[in-house]
């Protein structure tokens, strides 16, 4: 039978504690990353009416790279659009609101078309670099 010596047992409980309090330092840490997250989402309210874009944000979305996008779309007849450079496709139904959620990842000047109004560029989004 093997008994621990006093300084192996003093050992095992100063590492429990040392990772008990970086675990405790990384959960408190989850809201502090949350609420930046938060602190860097974009939101842009969207109409479609008569194929024409009515926009507080006139006809460019600014944003800084690496922020999270939130585009809220309103039409009043269906809308098939694509976000070019990203690559993000969508459906807007008339009466229904249909949000794209994406984090800002490259930089650059993106036409937001819809491809069922002859590729009419309805908005641009414009990501500045960091």
């Amino acid at each position: 039978m093997k008994f621990r010596t006093a300084s192996a047992l003093h050992l095992t409980q100063v590492l429990f504690l040392v990772v008990l309090t970086i675990s405790m330092a990384c959960i408190s840490l989850v809201p502090i990353a949350m609420a930046a997250d938060q602190a860097n989402t974009k939101t842009f309210d969207i109409q479609i009416s008569k194929r024409d874009v009515i926009s507080e944000s006139g006809g460019t979305l600014k944003l800084n790279e690496g922020d999270t996008v939130k585009i809220n779309w309103t039409t009043d007849e269906k809308a098939d659009l694509h976000l070019h450079g990203y690559d993000i496709h969508t459906v807007a139904e008339p009466d229904k609101t249909i949000t794209m959620i994406f984090k800002a990842h490259t930089a650059g000047r993106f036409p937001i078309t819809a491809h069922n109004f002859k590729h009419k560029t309805l908005i641009y989004l414009e990501v500045y670099p960091k």
